[in-house]
This record gives C-alpha cells, structure tokens and sequence, in this order.
C-alpha cells in the first residue's frame, strides 16, 4: 500500500493539476487524488485529456457535483482515502520526488510532529521566496497596527523581520512554526483524526476557502502536536494576489476570530483589522507606476527587495541582493503577478548602512 495519499482540488486550472503531476512524478509510495471542483463540462474534459499522458501514473481522479470549496472537497478525499500521511499540493504548486522523500523521513522520524512543509520559492526559476505565515492572532494585528506609528519604527522593525526570514532561508535544520500553509503541505493523518472537530474530517467545513489551513495548524498545536518547515525540501508556489477573493478571505478570518478567540479579544481582532493603513505606508501617490519599465525608472540605482499585497509589507514575497541583478521584477515575475495594487521594498546596495525605501505601484 502506498504510504502518502497526494490532493490535488482542480478548479479550472486543468494544465497546471497535470503538471504538478508530472513534476512529482510516479512512485509505489505515493498515489494521486484529483477532484474536480470546477462545475463545467469543459473543464472536465479538459481536466481528462490533460492527465490521459499520464495513464500509468496512480490517479484517482473523481468529480464533486458543486463547488465544496477547497476544505470540504479535501475532506471527501480523506475519507476515500487511507495513506498514513497526505499530501496537499495546490495545483500551481510544485514539488519533487526528493523534497516529498525528505520530508516523509523527517514526518515519520518523531510521532509528534504532525505536519511539515517545504522552504517555498514564489516561481520555480526565481529567485524570490515566499515568507513563513505569520501569527494568525489578534496579537499580530495589534503589532501591525503598532509597527504603522512611524516611519522609523516601521523601517527597525521590518529589518528585522527581513532578517529572520534570511536566517530560515539558511537553516538546515528542522523549524518550528506555529501555522503553515496548505499550498504544501505533508500531514500525518492519525495526528489530523485526533484533532478533527468533525470524526474523519481534515478540516472545518465552516471554511470555504482560506483559513482551513490555519484552524487546522491551531488544532494541532492545541492537541500537543509540533509544526514545522523542513529547510532542506524545496517547493514552489505560483501564487497570485487575487482580489475578488478578498471577501471571502475576510468571511473566513472572522469566522476563525470568533472560534479561536474570547469574545473581547475577538472584538479587538476585528477592531483592529478595520483600522486604515496610514496614508505614508498605503503610498497614495499622484504618480502611479502601472508598468515594468516605470517601475525599473523609479528604482533608479535602488533594488527590489520585496513586495506584498499589504501595506504592511508583511507578509511579504522576498529576496536576497545576492540573488538577483535586475532591479525590479523579471519579464516572466511581472507578467505573473495578477492585477491590482502591490506594495513593495527598495534598498540602495551600494551603501553601507542602506535606507529601506517604500514603493507602491499598480499591475493593470
């Protein structure tokens, strides 16, 4: 019997579920659950023909008869399935064969570790990572909220975040976390079951998109399980600020709030949440850069750092100096983000003690 169950949720993104596929590849330990979320015939047959070159690959593949949303159709893949670890794989996510091996050994090596994930770079040939998630607490609304007083503040305390993620970039060894992301994610199952608020359910159905993942890692911890990242498994995720998605993202952080938190301290989390970015952070500049080649203008001899879709800038998608020579974004980094309104860090690399600079600019 295989020993790592893999699900993949397809919602209208047919290529991208087969190439995840093809670039875990085949193996006697591990086998493919694809469902399909879309509710289009198109996408269905699209969904079919993209994996037909991969007919000697392990794959169940079924398809939901509504959208479940990506919690609950997960859970419909836990029930069918019965591997003693999963694996969720976002469809634009990739991961290879040695990066699941290392973190299935380094899973199975301690019983009371119940879910690892990779080190994550944004796009598969950049050089840019994905930060570690943050705290979902009303504590680090608070300390958002905080670190907007001044500018000054703002520019210490960034740093240092900056610097922490360096460290986990060149860490070997394994990293505790408090909450972890399910774009990658390798969960033991009997770990998932004891903890399940539901019997045999992965996740809380209450959430039909976003924050599964982070009840989930609560509930771990809550049960005295440990989290972790394994620096050594490398993976990337294509990920796209979407902000249609904004709604329900906002729906499932208030539903986590008054789950997770007493009923004053859920009152300061939504407060909090709703406090305006002050305007110095938020860039409401007259002159706004809609294009790469504006955006390059503006950097001048300054380098691109990170950037976010939250004024805060955490968390944020970041990179080394070392790791680069443009000053922004590749052509194929560019063309990737989705449309909308990002919020970015720049830093001179010629000075000694180098001035972090604040930049916003708009992808039409």
């Amino acid at each position: 019997m295989n020993s790592i169950d893999v699900f993949v949720i397809n919602y209208f993104s047919a290529a991208d579920t087969a190439q995840t596929i093809r670039h875990l590849g085949q193996s006697l330990a591990w086998k493919f659950w694809v469902l399909d979320n879309s509710q289009s015939d198109h996408e269905w047959q699209e969904l079919q023909n993209h994996l037909k070159p991969l007919n000697s690959f392990n794959i169940e593949l079924e398809r939901a008869p509504t959208n479940l949303g990506f919690g609950k159709a997960c859970n419909v893949l836990f029930q069918r399935s019965q591997a003693p670890f999963c694996l969720l794989l976002n469809p634009d996510a990739r991961l290879d064969s040695v990066s699941l091996q290392t973190l299935h050994s380094q899973l199975k090596s301690n019983p009371r570790r119940a879910a690892l994930a990779p080190m994550m770079r944004w796009l598969e040939n950049e050089n840019w990572w994905i930060a570690n998630m943050p705290k979902q607490t009303w504590q680090q609304n608070f300390y958002l909220t905080f670190i907007g007083i001044h500018p000054k503040l703002f520019r210490f305390i960034w740093q240092r975040y900056y610097q922490v993620q360096i460290t986990l970039r060149h860490t070997s060894d394994f990293v505790e976390q408090d909450f972890l992301s399910g774009a990658i994610l390798l969960i033991r199952r009997s770990a998932a079951i004891d903890v399940a608020s539901t019997p045999n359910h992965l996740f809380d159905e209450r959430y039909f998109m976003f924050f599964e993942d982070t009840d989930l890692s609560m509930r771990l911890r809550k049960g005295g399980y440990h989290l972790g990242i394994a620096p050594q498994a490398l993976g990337s995720h294509c990920y796209r600020h979407a902000e249609h998605k904004n709604s329900l993202l906002n729906t499932s952080q208030k539903i986590f709030a008054m789950q997770w938190h007493p009923k004053v301290l859920s009152w300061a989390f939504s407060w909090l949440s709703s406090i305006k970015c002050p305007l110095w952070l938020s860039m409401n500049q007259t002159k706004v850069i809609r294009s790469l080649t504006e955006l390059v203008a503006e950097l001048g001899e300054q380098k691109l750092i990170a950037w976010s879709p939250s004024p805060y800038r955490i968390p944020a998608i970041w990179r080394e100096l070392e790791a680069f020579t443009e000053s922004g974004f590749s052509k194929t980094a560019w063309d990737t983000l989705a449309s909308g309104r990002y919020f970015a860090i720049a830093i001179d690399s010629n000075q000694t003690n180098p001035r972090l600079t604040l930049i916003a600019f708009d992808k039409p």
